[in-house]
């Protein structure tokens, strides 16, 4: 047994040993947090880096357009300049002479469009999937039926909803809105005609 015969001995390995620990304490709390925040900013530049890695390659995939372009109608019977509109939520086209009939228990339309070459009546048949109302101002509500067609633009082939309505009094028969831009272009309001006018191959 060790006899410590100064009291200030006993003292000072007592606070010797406060320091000690105190010093070992404080070094690992600075490792831990040290740690946690390497951690973490390797965490955000990962979240960053794959952020911007899937906002490139959207920007990649999806081609940029005029805000007036050439579009093909039902693999290129009827080839019309359109407008491309993201204040419009659904895309709409010129229907004249429209005539609505029953075939199968169904609702269809008949209407034609204007070939702009000829001036020549190209006719379509469509069953009438809904309608929709549009709200004007200072006139009634117009109930518009609504059809599926299948619009080429550039490169890209799809079928979308369009409302029918007689646009003669626009420069434009065909409206493309929202339902048909989205994920499918970028529209550049400063430019026109910036699609392929090439015809897609019809698959299989």
């Amino acid at each position: 047994m060790i006899k410590i015969k100064n009291i200030s001995t006993i003292y000072f390995y007592i606070l010797f040993l406060i320091i000690n620990i105190t010093s070992l304490t404080t070094a690992s709390c600075n490792d831990i947090d040290n740690n946690k925040e390497a951690e973490s900013s390797q965490a955000l530049n990962d979240i960053d880096n794959n952020n911007e890695t899937e906002s490139s390659q959207t920007t990649k995939e999806i081609p940029i357009y005029g805000y007036i372009e050439n579009i093909y109608i039902d693999n290129g019977r009827l080839k019309l300049k359109a407008k491309l509109d993201s204040g419009a939520k659904t895309s709409s086209l010129n229907a004249l002479e429209a005539v609505e009939f029953e075939r199968d228990g169904k609702d269809w339309i008949k209407f034609y469009m204007t070939n702009p070459e000829n001036k020549e009546k190209v006719a379509f048949e469509r069953q009438i999937r809904r309608y929709t109302k549009i709200k004007q101002h200072g006139t009634a509500n117009q109930k518009r039926p609504v059809v599926m067609m299948e619009i080429q633009l550039g490169n890209t082939r799809v079928e979308r909803e369009f409302s029918l309505v007689s646009r003669d009094k626009f420069i434009y028969q065909v409206l493309l809105g929202r339902n048909f831009i989205n994920g499918i272009a970028l529209i550049d309001v400063s430019r026109t005609f910036l699609a392929s006018s090439t015809i897609v191959a019809e698959k299989d």
